[in-house]
């Protein structure tokens, strides 16, 4: 449902704010990557 795209969304973005995912899109329209930080990427940030 719409609902639960929204939910999922925002829990993505909590997530990047919190530095435990990475999200990346190279160009508009490109395919966006959403990976795991490693520790040593997070304890950088």
């Amino acid at each position: 449902t719409k609902m639960h795209i929204v939910v999922t969304f925002l829990a993505l973005l909590e997530l990047a704010k919190s530095h435990l995912i990475r999200i990346q899109q190279d160009e508009s329209f490109d395919d966006i990557v959403v990976a795991g930080r490693h520790e040593t990427e997070q304890e950088l940030s």
